[in-house]
């Protein structure tokens, strides 16, 4: 009866070159990061204005005075009251509507103590996803609404 004992499995070697191929396979997935649509970096950063003006609104309701959110429509950076905040990726073509009114650079969302707001909107967008921030002037409620 011949020995089937060599046949089967695989040697050190097989095992070893598989290994390596994964290793330099994942290596080379690392340096390259996390992959990230145009779509995740727009909700993320839609999210991140939400998260800071709903902040913003609760502050100015707690201490019982105005506070601001600050965004830049160049540097893509926000600023709650005095506080810098992280910037915002750059890639995104940024839009600020304050009062409803035309496009500037650099806009103020002021927030009142009786939860009231200036009001406006932020366009945020990338290959095709675009996201709308309004800030309601009477409520200060903020409503996201996605479009083409």
């Amino acid at each position: 009866m011949p020995n089937k004992w060599h046949d089967a499995g695989f040697t050190l070697i097989e095992m070893l070159v598989v290994i390596v191929i994964l290793g330099l396979t994942a290596a080379i997935i690392m340096a390259h990061g996390p992959p990230r649509s145009a779509g995740v970096v727009t909700r993320t950063a839609a999210s991140e204005i939400v998260q800071s003006l709903r902040f913003a609104r609760s502050e100015a309701i707690a201490r019982n005075m105005p506070v601001a959110v600050s965004l830049d429509a160049v540097t893509h950076r926000l600023q709650i009251g005095a506080v810098d905040q992280a910037p915002l990726p750059g890639i995104l073509p940024l839009g600020l509507y304050p009062n409803q009114g035309a496009a500037v650079r650099r806009a103020a969302f002021i927030f009142a103590p009786d939860g009231s707001a200036s009001g406006g909107a932020i366009l945020l967008g990338a290959q095709g996803q675009r996201i709308r921030i309004a800030i309601d002037w009477l409520t200060g409620r903020i409503d996201v609404s996605h479009g083409p």
